[in-house]
């Protein structure tokens, strides 16, 4: 069965998410998660209910201890999955037996099969395509490697840095506090679009200012062997992340009807909504 899962941002939202029809959520925790998800509490996530967590920050080797401790902390929650990018993250997967918990999340990194498989014959629980690939490459990939993830639906992540920048140019122009703010944007000077970008203390991070949405390319991904479907929750509105989920619920369950789309568009006409990379390479 083709797994749902989705990304939300306070612990309140993880009950309706699962009613709705997801099968994991996941939360950005303080300290170890490096996205422009809202992050919780530890101590604030119900010990009791299913919840799988980005643990996807940068760990240099002067501060690898207190991540290894926060990393025990962690499972001690009923834990479904573990996103990581930093390799230490296996090597302590290996030490406390939970290797079968992660999955290898480098967002625009993991772009080829030979990368895959390397990572997959870890026994990962699973490894997650770069969604900045055209169809026909997400495609292949899915064909050749097992226990796959493809990004589906919002904002994705353009690129990440270790370094502040968005307090590197409060700095220099002397403008009110940047860091720890949802409402900013950046421009390029070619293009129309304002890329949302956040800075929290693991460094900046900057999204594409369109949302990517997969109705006609999920039935192709489900075809070709994917094993879960991943919705960004990052600068989604509550009642448009709960309609995105239940949108594409319907849809692996063979039960969208056409106007559910038109009504589902419609209603967050706002909002810029394209095919991403589906049908044109990043690089020609």
């Amino acid at each position: 069965m083709v797994k749902l899962i989705v990304s939300v941002n306070t612990v309140d939202e993880i009950e309706k998410a699962y009613a709705l029809g997801a099968d994991e959520v996941v939360v950005s925790i303080e300290g170890a998660s490096f996205n422009a998800l809202k992050k919780v509490k530890l101590e604030d996530i119900d010990p009791t209910i299913p919840i799988s967590i980005f643990f996807n920050c940068f760990i240099f080797p002067d501060i690898k201890d207190h991540y290894e401790e926060l990393f025990q902390e962690v499972l001690k929650k009923k834990i479904e999955s573990i996103y990581f990018q930093d390799p230490i993250i296996l090597t302590w997967a290996k030490k406390y037996h939970v290797v079968d918990k992660c999955i290898y999340r480098p967002e625009t990194l993991l772009t080829n099969e030979y990368d895959a498989k390397w990572w997959i014959n870890h026994h990962l629980k699973a490894i997650s395509i770069s969604p900045l690939l055209t169809i026909e490459e997400t495609l292949h990939i899915l064909e050749q490697v097992s226990n796959t993830e493809c990004v589906i639906h919002g904002h994705l992540m353009m690129s990440c840095s270790k370094r502040y920048l968005l307090s590197a140019f409060q700095n220099t122009y002397g403008t009110e506090p940047l860091k720890e703010n949802y409402d900013l944007t950046i421009q390029e000077s070619q293009r129309e679009g304002h890329m949302p970008i956040y800075e929290d203390s693991n460094g900046t991070v900057v999204y594409t200012d369109y949302l990517l949405q997969s109705i006609e390319e999920v039935p192709l991904m489900v075809e070709k062997g994917v094993s879960r479907l991943f919705i960004n929750g990052e600068f989604l509105e509550e009642d448009c992340l709960f309609d995105t989920i239940l949108l594409y619920r319907h849809l692996l369950n063979q039960k969208l009807m056409k106007n559910d789309c038109e009504t589902y568009f419609e209603k967050y006409k706002n909002l810029s909504f394209t095919k991403g990379y589906y049908e044109e390479k990043t690089i020609k």
